[in-house]
């Protein structure tokens, strides 16, 4: 489940591959030796949905619906 789509949950949310979405709404990846690294979830999803959009704008382009 995209990191965005989270934000309403007022728990920690344990994600796959060791993501975990926190009530700031910071995304985190675990790795080896308990250190992580931080995503700003707003800039993550706007990234998202941009490349979204792109991407069913091309398809629908593709096949003219």
């Amino acid at each position: 489940m995209l990191p965005c789509l989270l934000t309403g949950s007022k728990r920690r949310v344990k994600a796959r591959g060791g993501r975990t979405l926190t009530n700031e709404g910071e995304m985190r990846h675990f790795v080896s030796g308990g250190t992580y690294i931080q995503w700003d979830r707003d800039h993550f999803c706007s990234n998202l949905t941009k490349l979204l959009v792109g991407i069913f704008a091309a398809i629908q382009s593709d096949f003219n619906i």
